[in-house]
């Protein structure tokens, strides 16, 4: 399965880099997470291409296995006979490079690992349409309250806070419309390297935010160094236009985006 010479490895930018963070390059204060860029470094020491594609094959035979799987369970249900009462939501926690900026890995705020498989299928949900608008996870539980017919405040006789996301549905029902009561943006967020003691939450103000439109993703670290990419001209991620005055207004918004997403998080 997924012979080697039938691969080709993921678009790759050399030095790209370059024009990333400060605070991401340097590393020591940005996570825990930095073993992404020593995976990377290792596969490239000592085997070059040739390993990082036998990589790709190996991760290319879990995704199979993952999907036969997968199979299995949507053909268990079709012969329950609750095929026409049930909701089938495939996502996953986050998304994972493949080199793409020197790292092989999660745990980064950038498309390769913040962005995550979604696809729901069942009941009123249209069959075979795609869905532009940004969503994040916490959209899930809100969705499967509404399906399911309990209150979709959970909390109304507890802490009175209402849920952050919003349900899926209207999406599901007309996902070309893009018109929902959700926020117009995606979140993603990353702790920084801050010791904290034994169930102790991390504070907001030591954790980096990712934000992504249906075309933009912005990032802001901890100290205030940002990001920001185009992905209208720049699918992949390789030029970081924060700088660019052209774009002062786009990057104005984002940043009262991310802004709005940390306050909900303190």
């Amino acid at each position: 399965m997924f012979p080697l010479e039938t691969l080709k490895l993921s678009e790759y930018l050399k030095n790209d880099l370059k024009d990333c963070a400060s605070i991401y390059k340097e590393k020591p204060n940005y996570g825990g997470f930095n073993i992404g860029f020593h995976t990377y470094k290792n596969y490239v020491k000592h085997g070059g291409n040739d390993l990082l594609l036998k990589w790709t094959q190996a991760y290319l035979a879990c995704v199979a296995f993952v999907d036969e799987q997968i199979g299995e369970i949507v053909s268990a249900i079709e012969k329950s006979g609750n095929a026409n009462n049930t909701l089938i939501v495939l996502t996953s926690d986050h998304g994972y490079h493949m080199g793409e900026k020197d790292y092989i890995f999660k745990n980064s705020l950038w498309e390769e690992s913040a962005r995550i498989p979604f696809i729901v299928a069942g009941l009123n949900a249209k069959e075979g349409k795609e869905c532009k608008t940004p969503i994040s996870l916490i959209d899930v539980y809100p969705t499967i309250l509404e399906y399911c017919n309990i209150d979709t405040n959970p909390n109304i006789y507890g802490s009175k806070k209402e849920l952050d996301g919003f349900s899926l549905q209207p999406l599901l029902k007309n996902p070309e419309a893009g018109k929902w009561l959700g926020k117009p943006y995606a979140v993603t967020s990353v702790a920084s390297s801050v010791v904290l003691k034994k169930n102790e939450p991390g504070k907001t103000k030591d954790q980096h935010f990712s934000i992504r439109t249906e075309q933009y993703r912005y990032i802001l670290y901890r100290n205030g160094e940002e990001e920001l990419y185009d992905h209208a001209k720049d699918p992949y991620e390789w030029k970081n236009v924060s700088n660019d005055l052209s774009y002062a207004k786009v990057k104005v918004q984002m940043n009262e985006y991310a802004k709005e997403a940390k306050k909900t998080n303190e």
